[in-house]
């Protein structure tokens, strides 16, 4: 099967700029015509979320500390996550 795969399409009102609405329009204006065409070639319209959830993924919260800090400066975690933690490391 296949998926036209969208994400989330901006609206207008939240651009800043009359760039920022001129690109908007663009946005839109492909969208509309990335839908009619798989309308026509009988490909499946879906939301981002959805397909991650059709494919398996399953999102996880992950700790992430740069190189060089020191334990002293990590925030307290549970030691659930801390073992993750030492995995990345």
């Amino acid at each position: 099967m296949k998926y036209l795969v969208v994400g989330r399409i901006p609206h207008l009102s939240q651009a800043a700029s009359d760039n920022e609405k001129q690109q908007f329009r663009q946005i839109i204006a492909h969208h509309k015509k990335m839908v009619a065409e798989a309308r026509e070639t009988a490909v499946r319209r879906i939301n981002l979320s959805d397909f991650l959830a059709h494919i398996g993924y399953v999102p996880r919260r992950r700790l992430f500390f740069p190189r060089g800090w020191s334990t002293a400066l990590q925030p307290e975690v549970r030691s659930h996550q801390r073992i993750g933690w030492r995995q990345y490391r």
